[in-house]
């Protein structure tokens, strides 16, 4: 269950001429003013465009500190020389302290208290940014919400609690499941906790598509703390997904422009510079946007990444695989990096050194790794593992049918992907394929056939039906395909050559032999197709030898 109650209106009541504001500063951008006017308007208005939330910071003030510690502003240092060293560690930057034997503590009945610290460049050195005061006895909550308000968000924890937390008191309380009436712990928050989830809501809703889900969540970070980034961000990618691009704009650059955090105020530049390359084409625009990005946050994987990205659009390849290898360096995410690293490669017929990243992807998506990146759902993985496998592997050895080694691995991968229901043409086609070297017509029909349903008008997957119909004998159903084919492609030889085959074994020669002109004008070569069209014998009652040479180009590999 999450229930979440606007923050906006709030502000707005604050600070009406917060609206003016705003509307005055996208009205200049909108009127089309150059770059550098646009940076100036925007800089005028800023300080009254984003006033609604700048009336925040004196809700916070009206916070009491919590045993002198306030979420927000104190640090570490100040927590232990309070609290003294922790019992132990729960998260990377969540520890769990005694509570001092003083009266204030005792008092309320506290048992233990779990502090969540932020560490970030231009914030500070292990910032408190969440303190929850865990209660010996369950506290009626009900005196609780008459002194914070009432709750603005509400969910279900992943430890199986559940949570309120309040605005304009930034404060929390946690309760059991069944029992929401009876505060288990108090919590205290800084500015950012609060606009951290809100920027989550939103982020949830844009990668399941509520595109209208998302713009509010993103509006209330903003109020709650018009310092961070990361909110003005999300409005940003709301209204860049809506292809507002100038109100995008406005976004990115207020989050440029944050007091915190650098990574935060670095994405915000690669975003800035997403716009430029991919909307307006001005590439060197973006290429100083990433820049910018790199100086600000250079251990970010994301900025490396995207840089990379941009890199390879301009056939700037050696400087996209540094980046794309700096991006899995860091490692922070690195799943997008080796993917790209993987396609790289490949695309440069180097397989053997896109395997290991590849290696490593299955072995996640095997393990239940999710993504709502395209490049890394686990079909696209599969099937990519499957086309480097065989890329890697070479031409098949027609000595050992489909028993290799190589060759089960490349298609145990395609068949993953299958079994995912992919929605990937090329991989019913590359399967069809594998499954035809090795002579299993049934699996090949059958798989191309699901591809035809994904695509009925796909030129090359209606031609390997059409053969594969062929090979098992079902002569009526292979001219019926082929000839769906040539509907699409009129001038394909290929196509021209199984309908050739088709009649020949029908044993009707006048139209296999028009059928074989017809193929032999479209440039059909016979070497493509190896020795087969020679060596099937299907043809030797139409034309000897000397005349199917001629009437198709090539020559015959002996």
């Amino acid at each position: 269950m999450l229930r979440c109650r606007s923050v906006v209106s709030l502000a707005k009541k604050l600070d009406p001429s917060a609206t003016r504001a705003i509307r005055a500063t996208r009205a200049a951008v909108l009127a089309g003013f150059g770059n550098l006017a646009f940076f100036c308007v925007f800089f005028f208005c800023l300080p009254t465009s984003f006033a609604v939330a700048q009336a925040l910071p004196q809700f916070a003030a009206k916070l009491e500190p919590f045993l002198t510690l306030r979420a927000g502003s104190s640090v570490r240092a100040d927590v232990e020389k309070r609290l003294g060293t922790p019992t132990r560690q729960i998260k990377p930057e969540v520890f769990e302290y005694p509570p001092p034997s003083d009266g204030a503590s005792t008092a309320m009945g506290i048992q233990s208290i779990q502090v969540e610290y932020l560490s970030d460049a231009q914030v500070g050195t292990n910032v408190v940014v969440r303190m929850d005061a865990w209660l010996a006895a369950p506290m009626a909550i009900d005196s609780l919400r008459a002194r914070f308000g009432q709750p603005v968000f509400q969910q279900n924890r992943k430890d199986g609690l559940r949570e309120e937390l309040y605005f304009p008191q930034l404060m929390g309380a946690i309760t059991s499941a069944d029992q929401p009436d009876f505060a288990l712990a108090i919590s205290y928050l800084a500015p950012i906790s609060l606009a951290n989830v809100f920027c989550d809501l939103s982020s949830q809703a844009m990668r399941e598509k509520r595109y209208g889900d998302a713009k509010e969540p993103a509006d209330n970070a903003v109020v709650v703390d018009p310092n961070y980034a990361r909110g003005f961000l999300a409005q940003g990618i709301f209204y860049y997904f809506a292809e507002n691009i100038e109100e995008a704009m406005v976004r990115f650059v207020a989050a440029s422009h944050a007091q915190y955090s650098a990574r935060k105020v670095a994405h915000a530049h690669v975003w800035m510079a997403t716009v430029y390359w991919k909307k307006k084409k001005q590439l060197e625009l973006a290429r100083a946007e990433y820049q910018k990005a790199l100086a600000i946050a250079p251990d970010f994987d994301t900025v490396h990444l995207e840089y990379g990205r941009f890199l390879k659009s301009q056939k700037e390849f050696d400087a996209a695989l540094s980046a794309f290898t700096k991006a899995n360096e860091l490692g922070q995410a690195p799943n997008e990096a080796r993917m790209e690293l993987a396609i790289f490669w490949v695309n440069q017929k180097a397989a053997n050194k896109a395997l290991p990243y590849l290696v490593q992807l299955a072995a996640w998506a095997d393990g239940g790794g999710k993504s709502v990146t395209s490049i890394l759902s686990a079909d696209y993985i599969y099937a990519f593992y499957a086309y480097a496998l065989a890329q890697a592997r070479g031409e098949r050895n027609p000595l050992f049918g489909g028993s290799d080694e190589e060759t089960l691995a490349v298609i145990a991968n395609y068949e993953k992907a299958v079994r995912l229901a992919s929605k990937l043409v090329w991989v019913y086609a590359e399967l069809g394929d594998e499954y035809v070297a090795s002579s299993e017509w049934d699996k090949a029909e059958a798989t191309y056939r699901y591809g035809l349903s994904l695509d009925p008008k796909n030129i090359g997957m209606n031609q390997k039906m059409a053969e594969v119909l062929l090979s098992l004998n079902r002569i009526d159903a292979a001219l019926h395909q082929a000839e769906q084919a040539l509907s699409l492609a009129p001038n394909e030889g290929a196509t021209m050559m199984t309908m050739a085959r088709a009649y020949a074994l029908r044993h009707q020669g006048q139209e296999a032999l028009a059928w074989l002109r017809r193929a032999g004008a479209a440039g059909y070569q016979a070497q493509y197709r190896g020795n087969l069209v020679l060596e099937e014998g299907i043809f030797d009652e139409i034309v000897n030898e000397d005349e199917l040479r001629r009437l198709l180009p090539g020559r015959r590999e002996r």
